[in-house]
């Protein structure tokens, strides 16, 4: 975190939550309200989101990430994909999409506006059985036909125990059909996660294991991955023989990114089921200025040298497995009670 990231009011990257509606029924989903549906209100029409992505672009974001739900299920999205795509201070547009309705029409105003794509692929003999869907095929045709386009494809691969067996042919699936980069997210608990938590949730180990099948297919393609949630230090094994996949330990949430959700609201991070206000008045909000400003260090990691660098793995995972946002991430406390 900069002296130059806090004179803004928000962080250069935004997440634009369009819908909370999805065609997929995916058993590690964290969106917030697919826990609590009293969470779900009004979505914001065409005109109210580009209000909203005005006034993102006037506090200070730069770079929109499209995401749901899944924002295909809008029938006004080729207009919001059109909008973003021309509005001049955006400088950096990306599209999260389970690909399922993906369509050519889609594809050619990305490429038009050069927007990258992000798609979905938690497994592939597994994926029906994570999603209730049939699709794994089409997701890899999808990122094929928008690789030969020329659009910069992410495949993200949420790990749980029931699809790390696979991780290899899943990772070297991605990168054969086209992918530049792969995107590794662990099961985290949350939303409808909640109800599968025993039978999802990674171990240390299992996390270990994550990272190494990972580095060793993309040492032999030469490509680049990352983890999409910071981990504890202390719950990796030798850190620095990973050289294709980049992975952090402090948390991102209000510094690197922040979310719009369906209806306005703005929250912290995606898998936040707090909302902190709207966009007009958010940003003196305690439980925003918290992660702003890295005010949540766990207690039980206090005397610990790798503060500085270190936040103890995801605040919110923490806060929504053990009440606080204070408390350990299952991670670390495996390691506790090893």
């Amino acid at each position: 975190m900069t002296e130059e990231s806090l004179t803004r009011k928000v962080p250069l990257s935004v997440a634009v939550e369009l819908t909370y509606r999805c065609n997929n029924s995916c058993i590690f989903c964290s969106c917030p309200w697919e826990a609590d549906k009293s969470f779900i209100q009004r979505e914001l029409t065409t005109d109210e989101w580009k209000t909203a992505i005005n006034k993102a672009v006037l506090l200070g974001s730069e770079n929109v990430t499209l995401t749901g739900g899944e924002p295909l299920m809008r029938s006004d999205i080729l207009d919001i994909l059109d909008y973003i795509g021309t509005h001049e201070e955006i400088k950096s547009k990306r599209l999260i999409t389970n690909s399922l309705l993906l369509t050519d029409e889609v594809l050619i105003l990305l490429k038009k506006h050069d927007f990258a794509l992000s798609t979905s692929l938690p497994g592939v003999k597994t994926y029906r059985k994570h999603t209730g869907s049939k699709g794994a095929e089409q997701v890899l045709s999808w990122v094929k036909r928008a690789s030969n386009l020329g659009l910069h494809v992410t495949t993200g691969i949420t790990v749980t125990k029931l699809n790390k067996f696979e991780l290899y042919e899943t990772v070297a699936g991605a990168l054969l059909a086209g992918s530049k980069t792969i995107l590794l997210n662990r099961f985290l608990p949350g939303g409808r996660g909640l109800k599968h938590r025993k039978r999802l949730e990674l171990s240390r180990a299992d996390v270990n294991e994550m990272l190494a099948t990972a580095e060793e297919v993309l040492s032999i393609s030469k490509r680049r991955g990352m983890l999409g949630t910071e981990v504890p230090y202390c719950a990796i094994d030798n850190p620095e023989q990973y050289k294709q996949i980049h992975f952090g330990h402090i948390c991102s949430a209000a510094k690197g990114f922040y979310v719009i959700d369906p209806s306005g609201y703005v929250r912290a991070c995606n898998h936040s089921p707090v909302r902190v206000g709207t966009l007009d008045d958010f940003s003196e909000n305690k439980y925003w200025q918290a992660f702003r400003l890295r005010a949540y260090r766990p207690t039980s990691c206090t005397g610990c040298d790798n503060q500085d660098f270190c936040d103890a793995g995801c605040r919110e995972v923490a806060h929504i497995c053990n009440g606080s946002i204070f408390s350990d991430d299952p991670l670390v406390q495996q390691g506790r009670n090893s």
